[in-house]
């Protein structure tokens, strides 16, 4: 049942507690005790649907912290996630630093070597 509709059910059941007690304020002495009853009919019908409301409402807060636990879990995980690839980007990094420093070193004997004539003309 929606939010919507157990508030229409509770809003129901108090005016219906209210109408028994205004109709019946004009009954006969003599029919006090079905008129008591009735009272007591619709407040216990009335209290139902506060309980009710009120279970609802306890199960919405449930689900909501349910659901927040949940998130804040995936949020951890991508944290982590995204902090191991900042590492292994940082690792290639340095890997291409030294492979850029060695390539470079390559290139400056094999340049120095041309110079001084030892290279292959």
């Amino acid at each position: 049942m929606t939010s919507t509709e157990r508030l229409a059910n509770l809003e129901k059941a108090f005016l219906g507690c209210i109408s028994s007690v205004s109709l019946n304020d004009s009954k006969i002495a003599d029919e006090k005790q079905e008129v008591l009853k009735d009272i007591d009919n619709k407040a216990d019908t009335f209290l139902e649907e506060v309980h009710a409301l009120r279970r609802q409402v306890a199960q919405q807060e449930v689900i909501g912290l349910q659901e927040e636990d949940i998130l804040k879990s995936e949020i951890e995980q991508l944290k982590q996630r995204i902090s191991r690839k900042k590492q292994l980007i940082d690792k290639s990094q340095l890997k291409f630093e030294e492979w850029k420093a060695r390539l470079s070193a390559v290139e400056e004997q094999a340049v120095s070597s041309y110079a001084n004539g030892d290279g292959v003309a």
